[in-house]
């Protein structure tokens, strides 16, 4: 979300609950001084080297098995593309019925070239489009029952942080947080640059990064560990009560 659009907001709500600028922080979600810790990080990030992060594509690998988060490293998208339609393939709908993938509309997914590969096994893959300002609601409302049908949904993220195995997803028009949220299983797919070593370096993108600045946090900034999982039955631990059953991250190495 844009600086002016946060603080419009925030001010609207001040109004709303009686309250002066003066009761509440600056209207600013993301750090607007510069601090030599975060750009310490910042350059971090930018100035690793391949090996450097191979490693930390090792650490998020181990760091995602106990949360239940499958973490595969391919070499290019045509190999993480078939193994994706391999993964279709194999998997069944929870509930039966025919097959159908839900996928966000982005370059990196587009790459993938997902509907013809799995066009001759009758698998349809619907991409949501990024529709202009002013028609967006209604084709989300039209998007939804194909992507609440699909029992797989690919997308892509914005940064993982390897030290807890998290996927960092901005919602924007043509990626929704619904493909991540409501198919069986969520496929994410991203470069190796895009994984991070801890959400200090998250928080210094986000902050310090012309580009990831200037966009802002967007209207839903989503953080996802591995499946959901839940014991308040019995005690018994249970993945996928609040969503998908599976998560499977592809790193185009």
């Amino acid at each position: 979300m844009p600086a002016n659009t946060q603080e419009a907001f925030i001010r609207r709500v001040q109004r709303a609950l009686q309250r002066t600028a003066g009761h509440l922080p600056q209207a600013t979600v993301l750090e607007s001084r510069p601090s030599a810790a975060t750009d310490r990080a910042l350059a971090a990030v930018r100035n690793r080297n391949r090996d450097q992060r191979l490693i930390l594509l090792d650490q998020l690998i181990a760091a995602g098995k106990p949360i239940h988060l499958t973490v595969v490293g391919l070499p290019n998208a045509a190999t993480v593309a078939e193994a994706i339609a391999r993964l279709v393939r194999e998997k069944d709908p929870e509930w039966g019925g025919g097959k159908q993938v839900a996928a966000w509309r982005h370059p990196l997914i587009d790459r993938l070239d997902l509907p013809q590969r799995l066009a001759s096994d009758d698998i349809p893959v619907i991409v949501e489009h990024a529709e202009p300002p002013g028609t967006h609601a209604q084709a989300a409302s039209n998007f939804h029952d194909p992507v609440a049908q699909a029992f797989v949904g690919i997308t892509s993220a914005d940064f993982c942080v390897a030290e807890s195995g998290t996927l960092v997803l901005k919602t924007r028009p043509g990626q929704s947080r619904r493909v991540s949220l409501l198919p069986l299983i969520h496929v994410a797919v991203i470069t190796l640059d895009q994984v991070l070593a801890s959400f200090t370096e998250l928080y210094a993108c986000l902050c310090r990064d012309p580009v990831h600045r200037a966009e802002g946090i967007t209207t839903c900034m989503t953080f996802i560990s591995g499946p959901s999982r839940t014991a308040d039955i019995e005690a018994v631990m249970v993945h996928g009560a609040h969503g998908p059953k599976e998560v499977w991250l592809y790193v185009i190495t």
